[in-house]
């Protein structure tokens, strides 16, 4: 897998949190946008750059409901890059973010 670049990794990080969202209906989405600016001075445009204090707000804010919803979004952040994603139930989406920022690992012999 070749990393995605910088740029590609930060709009597909913002497209799949927004697209992710929608569960909770337009108004809700604009609802947890909010509660992240309020609770966290974290704007939408600086989440890709914030994905720890991210996830630790949506946490604060859903409680046990962030689990799923961070799956969601590390599904649809895969698919949007064209990488096959694999669902592990310790990981974060911290986890998988930093996960998509790492170099091509070499086959060990």
């Amino acid at each position: 897998m070749i990393p995605p670049s910088k740029l590609e990794l930060q709009t597909a990080i913002l497209e799949a949190i927004d697209e992710s969202l929608t569960i909770f209906g337009v108004l809700g989405r604009k609802v947890i946008y909010q509660a992240l600016e309020k609770r966290a001075q974290l704007r939408q445009e600086e989440i890709p750059q914030n994905i720890a204090l991210f996830h630790r707000t949506l946490e604060t804010i859903l409680g046990t409901g962030s689990k799923p919803l961070e799956k969601q979004i590390a599904q649809t952040l895969y698919r949007k890059l064209g990488i096959e994603f694999t669902w592990h139930p310790t990981c974060t989406l911290i986890d998988y973010v930093n996960d998509l920022q790492q170099p091509p690992r070499e086959p060990h012999l």
